[in-house]
């Protein structure tokens, strides 16, 4: 459904439930957040890999879980792209030294 390989899917799916695992978050939710964030900053054009990646190193750097990012990008993901925020500034990943 959203127009991607079976190697993309498949490597979506991986990530998600990495995102699961880790944020605590059910499969459902995990997808939806990351599907979420991954069309809020479209022309950011990151991979899922790369979302999750960046999501648990916010979360060991600051005080923030990963379910709360998760849930926080999948509602402000649009909002930032229209206002030219990126996705390494609306995540604050590039705080972490």
């Amino acid at each position: 459904r959203q127009g991607v390989s079976i190697e993309e899917t498949l490597g979506r799916v991986r990530d998600a439930m990495i995102l699961a695992r880790i944020s605590g978050l059910d499969a459902a939710d995990s997808v939806n957040a990351l599907t979420a964030v991954m069309n809020g900053f479209t022309k950011a054009a990151h991979e899922s890999n790369e979302i999750v990646n960046k999501m648990v190193a916010v979360d060991a750097a600051f005080a923030v879980s990963s379910a709360d990012l998760a849930k926080a990008l999948s509602r402000a993901g649009s909002v930032s792209q229209d206002a030219k925020v990126k996705f390494m500034a609306t995540i604050a990943s590039d705080l972490i030294t």
